[in-house]
């Protein structure tokens, strides 16, 4: 568990979602890229360092948007709480809460994402430096 105060001031303790909640928050992202057709050029990056941050908040918008998407964010939150009460769509109602809504849906797709992606990221960037490394040697 984490625990994080939000833009508001409220104490929030965030808590990874069970495994069949944290996999249709996944599914539900993946298909959110797929469908709007978004690409990250991976050319050239050899650290996360190296990527474009217009690719990722064009990407983030499209997924921002997605009422599945942020139905599974609501399931996956059920775990967590906001100054001590359950997080629910009601917690973010009055309007001083509002601004703790994105902070709090970011960590949750952080807490719950990061691990299934790890080793892809991993993956692609260890063997982005193989190559790298390959081509050098054979120049």
């Amino acid at each position: 568990m984490e625990q994080l105060t939000v833009p508001s001031g409220a104490k929030v303790v965030m808590d990874i979602a069970s495994f069949e909640d944290a996999m249709a928050l996944k599914n539900a992202v993946e298909r959110e890229i797929k469908e709007a057709k978004l690409s990250i050029n991976l050319a050239g990056v050899s650290s996360t360092s190296d990527l474009d941050i217009g690719e990722f908040l064009t990407m983030a918008m499209a997924v921002d948007s997605s009422a599945e998407v942020n139905r599974c964010l609501m399931k996956c939150l059920m775990r967590c709480t906001y100054n001590g009460e359950k997080i629910t769509a009601n917690t973010f109602e009055p309007r001083e809460c509002r601004q703790d809504y994105m902070p709090i849906m970011m960590q949750c797709m952080k807490d719950n994402l990061t691990d299934f992606f790890k080793p892809l990221v991993s993956k692609l960037f260890g063997l982005s430096s193989i190559q790298s490394t390959n081509t050098q040697k054979q120049e």
